[in-house]
């Protein structure tokens, strides 16, 4: 079996409920702006009237929240460079809901209602749950009707009516790691990326596109990968001292690092005017990235008046027969060339956590000055896994 057959038959196991995972935003995302400290979420288990099977257990989101090198704990702490995390998070349940699944769905395909899930099932728990402690709240249910979802929303609890992160899931896929992770994400303010074809699922570098494309097995399903650069900035997770401008009519080389414990540039940034600019960064196969298809740089065209604003740009040599992106990244000896705002980004050579690049805007190569810190040349990283491990792919793994 193959693609999302196998991501199906493994996270079936963790409910007995198959759940395809195609999910979609709903439209009380909230701004994104800087994100620090704690996060913690009150995880809420709630059953229908009418459906008593509790299918998958309290203590597994205990484990996917805090427990281990892949909670989402770590995760979190990973992603931010440590300037959020989600300890305090705890689950609840089962919770009695106060209607059968059909009072809470409507006429239109994958849609169901939001609110009312979202206060019935909070609403349950009240009496049982300090919601002062918790800025977030996992709604799980134990049947499926609609694709996972993430967001904003404002609700009364322990008496007091205030704006809350909440996701809603269910049993299966939906409460593997790289969709909670995913919903998560959306709950901090990220929207989707695409892939050069405007596909929002498309890019599998990105847990905000395609969640896990290519993603190692663990005991939470599959595994997220990383956001992309752009979305780590836009939480302010990377340092001022950490970003490149292009200059504009002056080439600069420059050292790009996949993690944040190097001295290199963790993104750059070539503004195209107002509103638009592209972003570079490197991706290394190691930590949550290990199990990507390959080590490279990314270039997305990002346009802050699409909804979906980062677009990846893949090499041309990749588009034929290339899946989602999967292989979106540009390796040591590639150029990008952009004609028309006369931008070019040389991919020169891989490092042992990032590559060194070459960014001109509007002049020629000639005028290179070398910044971004030491360069350290280890010509075979970009293509050692640093696990084991197989990663599990398959192009309909979509929220």
């Amino acid at each position: 079996m193959t693609g999302v057959g196998v991501a199906v038959a493994l996270l079936v196991t963790l409910s007995g409920a198959a759940w395809t995972a195609r999910a979609a935003t709903v439209a009380i995302l909230p701004p994104p702006r800087p994100l620090a400290g704690s996060q913690p979420f009150a995880t809420l288990l709630c059953k229908f009237a009418g459906v008593a099977v509790e299918p998958v257990s309290i203590s597994y989101f205990d484990r996917l929240m805090l427990e281990g090198p892949e909670s989402l704990d770590q995760y979190w702490r990973a992603m931010s460079s440590g300037r959020i995390n989600v300890a305090g998070s705890q689950a609840f349940g089962w919770f009695a809901m106060p209607h059968p699944p059909r009072v809470y769905r409507n006429n239109e395909p994958d849609s169901a209602e939001l609110e009312a899930l979202a206060r019935d099932c909070s609403a349950a728990a009240d009496a049982d749950v300090d919601f002062t402690r918790f800025t977030g709240i996992n709604l799980v249910f134990n049947e499926c009707l609609l694709r996972p979802r993430g967001g904003e929303m404002a609700l009364t609890l322990d008496g007091v009516r205030r704006r809350f992160r909440v996701l809603w899931l269910c049993p299966g896929a939906s409460a593997a790691h790289q969709i909670v992770a995913h919903e998560m994400g959306h709950s901090f303010g990220l929207t989707h990326s695409t892939d050069e074809d405007g596909d929002e699922y498309g890019n599998t570098w990105d847990v905000m596109s395609v969640a896990g494309y290519c993603a190692g097995e663990s005991d939470f399903g599959l595994l997220a990968q990383e956001p992309i650069a752009f979305n780590k900035d836009l939480l302010g997770w990377i340092p001022p001292e950490r970003k490149f401008r292009s200059p504009g009519r002056e080439a600069r080389t420059i050292v790009l690092d996949a993690a944040d414990g190097g001295t290199g540039y963790l993104i750059a940034e070539i503004p195209l005017g107002r509103s638009r600019m592209y972003t570079v960064e490197a991706r290394v196969r190691a930590g949550f990235d290990d199990a990507l298809s390959t080590s490279g740089v990314l270039i997305h065209e990002v346009d802050f008046r699409r909804q979906n604003k980062a677009r990846l740009v893949s090499p041309q040599s990749n588009r034929a027969g290339d899946v989602a992106g999967m292989f979106g990244g540009w390796s040591a000896g590639a150029t990008f060339d952009d004609a028309v705002s006369g931008v070019s980004v040389r991919v020169d050579e891989a490092l042992e956590n990032g590559f060194i690049v070459t960014i001109s805007q509007g002049t020629t190569p000639a005028q290179i000055v070398r910044s971004g810190g030491p360069v350290r040349l280890a010509p075979h990283a970009s293509g050692q896994r640093s696990s084991a491990s197989s990663p599990i792919c398959g192009d309909e793994t979509r929220n």
